[in-house]
């Protein structure tokens, strides 16, 4: 053992000797310093007031209810604005397009609403309302959280992209 490490060591056995006199042989009672025995006597009378009064009393009609409710599972989304009205911010609604081909390569897979813009993560790029996906030759036409609508450029055919999510 270095000479550094004797060191530690006696340092750390004279502060368990002393820490061992202090909680066990130690001459004086064992007292909160600044509380006075009268203040102690008085403050333990009021935690025991405080204790009984509370199992006396039953709870109300209100504190039942909240807590009955509070177990109950959840009717709507939380992180909807009761106050926007479903018109406002809302586009005009695309009727429903055929499905996508079997070869087209794209994947939706994420969407972001940020005010009133929309994204769209089709094939890990970020696309909004009138972007062309350039490889394909489309155009998004209308952006959902369920799904996107693409129309194809020279046609005027619709296309609906389901939402793709993948488990973590």
């Amino acid at each position: 053992m270095s000479k550094r490490e004797k060191i530690i060591v006696a340092l750390a056995s004279l502060a368990l000797i002393y820490a061992l006199y202090v909680v066990v042989l130690s001459p004086h009672p064992k007292r909160i310093p600044g509380v006075s025995e009268s203040h102690s006597n008085q403050l333990s009378k009021f935690v025991t007031e405080v204790v009984q009064s509370l199992s006396e009393e039953t709870p109300s009609k209100k504190d039942v209810y909240i807590m009955k409710r509070m177990l109950a599972p959840w009717r709507q989304d939380l992180f909807r604005d009761p106050y926007v009205s479903k018109s406002e911010g809302v586009e005009e609604e695309i009727p429903e397009a055929e499905p996508p081909p079997r070869d087209m390569d794209l994947v939706y897979s994420g969407y972001l609403e940020m005010g009133s813009k929309r994204i769209a993560i089709i094939s890990g790029r970020e696309y909004q309302v009138g972007d062309g996906l350039k490889p394909e030759g489309l155009i998004v036409r209308a952006i959902h959280p369920d799904r996107i609508i693409l129309e194809i450029k020279d046609q005027e055919r619709k296309i609906t992209l389901p939402l793709k999510e993948e488990p973590l």
